[in-house]
């Protein structure tokens, strides 16, 4: 299932048969949600084809919709209808220790024995929090 027959199910409950091409599936999907009001978050977008995709035109969405859309490409939404940007400020070294050390120790702050450790995989995950969430849990879990 392509994302915009899961869109189709997820908002209006049902399940398509399907469609090979593009653009039937854009006028299918712009018909459905012109006259509901839908949350869409669009996490990781890292294109423009997938914002037109999903998501077109806001035109395609009633009035009171609203569209979340999380990207590390701030250029890829300038121009393109976006009413509202906010840059999230990254977390510092401390405040990515501070999330793993909470799902690999449950504790604030990692023992002197795991600071190497919690250090490197801040360092490994890039300091994205999801990552460090799941490497921290998963540790979590071993140690148990």
């Amino acid at each position: 299932m392509n994302l915009q027959e899961q869109i189709l199910f997820d908002i209006c409950k049902e399940t398509t048969t399907k469609i090979q091409s593009i653009e039937s599936r854009n006028i299918i999907l712009r018909d459905r949600l012109c006259h509901k009001r839908v949350l869409l978050v669009l996490d990781d977008a890292n294109t423009l084809d997938q914002l037109n995709s999903l998501c077109g035109s806001c035109k395609w969405l009633d009035s009171g919709s609203r569209i979340i859309i999380t990207t590390r490409d701030m250029q890829m939404l300038r121009g393109n209808g976006v009413d509202q940007v906010y840059k999230m400020k990254e977390m510092d070294e401390s405040e990515l220790i501070e999330l793993f050390s909470w799902h690999a120790f449950k504790q604030s702050s990692p023992t002197e024995d795991f600071s190497g450790i919690s250090r490197n995989a801040v360092e490994y995950s890039g300091g994205l929090p999801l990552a460090l969430e799941v490497l921290g849990s998963y540790l979590f879990d071993r140690g148990e």
